[in-house]
């Protein structure tokens, strides 16, 4: 399908405007890749980069912000440009026509994707890593092995719970492997849904929920998502953004540089640099 006036596209945003509808906007294929899977190494140095620029930029986070969930810090830190498994969507298609937009003196062409909630291949909750003191008794480990795997067990618990992750967690050797596991427990696809959340001002301005791909390298399937393309004139494109002005959807509201009055896109560039 492709939309080519502003008033075509005013009336598909209309005409979609769901509430179990997910919405992005961009101009190539490549950025229906993770921005992590998108990085010239092989897969395994990705994996690896991905959890050391985590580990510093979550350290920094806890150590300023106080204690963060796991999946909060994941998700901050692809708000703020950490290159992770995840891939932005939001609720408001306004924002995706934002996005898709690109900068002032970008051309009038762009694209639109939704997926809906219950499309089959999408699953719907992150999948817990669920080991228990029992399992571990019970597999005939030495005093040695179950220690050791406790030690990886307490990630785990803060990992799948909603107890914050602490300093102490995320500096200790076991927690790069439940990293890692965390992520392959998953399936292909799954939707991060919009929780509300107000820690992360950037979710919030930008209405985020995100689809976490287990394969990083993985491009989202066709059978996920319906696409758009819009193709507008001069004059279109024009109005286009100046509603988007009128309705505040701007670079400085949509993107908040601070948590808490900390600043983190300073962070964020200092563990990128």
């Amino acid at each position: 399908m492709k939309l080519e006036s502003y008033d075509d596209l005013m009336l598909w945003i209309k005409t979609n405007n769901k509430e179990s509808y997910y919405f992005r906007g961009y101009k190539e294929d490549f950025q229906l890749i993770s921005t992590l899977g998108r990085k010239k190494e092989n897969k395994e140095s990705k994996v690896r980069f991905e959890f050391l620029l985590f580990q510093a930029f979550a350290l920094e986070l806890v150590e300023k912000l106080g204690e963060l969930r796991f999946t909060e810090l994941v998700e901050i830190a692809q708000h703020f440009g950490l290159p992770t498994r995840y891939i932005d969507f939001t609720i408001d298609p306004l924002i995706a026509v934002f996005f898709g937009l690109g900068e002032e003196d970008s051309d009038c062409k762009f694209r639109l994707c939704y997926v809906t909630e219950d499309n089959p291949l999408l699953q719907r909750a992150l999948t817990p890593l669920d080991r228990t003191w029992e399992e571990l008794f019970n597999n005939n480990k030495s005093w040695e092995d179950v220690h050791e795997t406790y030690q990886s067990w307490q990630s785990v618990k803060c990992l799948e719970s909603n107890t914050p992750l602490k300093k102490n967690h995320l500096i200790q050797p076991a927690f790069e492997n439940e990293y890692k596991n965390f992520f392959s427990r998953q399936e292909d696809f799954t939707l991060v849904l919009f929780s509300g959340e107000k820690t992360n001002t950037r979710k919030m301005a930008q209405k985020g929920i995100f689809i976490a791909m287990k394969n990083p390298e993985e491009k989202i399937k066709k059978e996920l998502y319906e696409e758009i393309e819009v193709e507008l004139s001069n004059a279109d494109k024009l109005r286009l953004r100046k509603l988007l002005e009128k309705e505040n959807y701007t670079y400085s509201n949509l993107f908040p540089r601070k948590i808490q009055d900390i600043d983190i896109v300073d962070i964020a560039k200092k563990i990128k640099n």
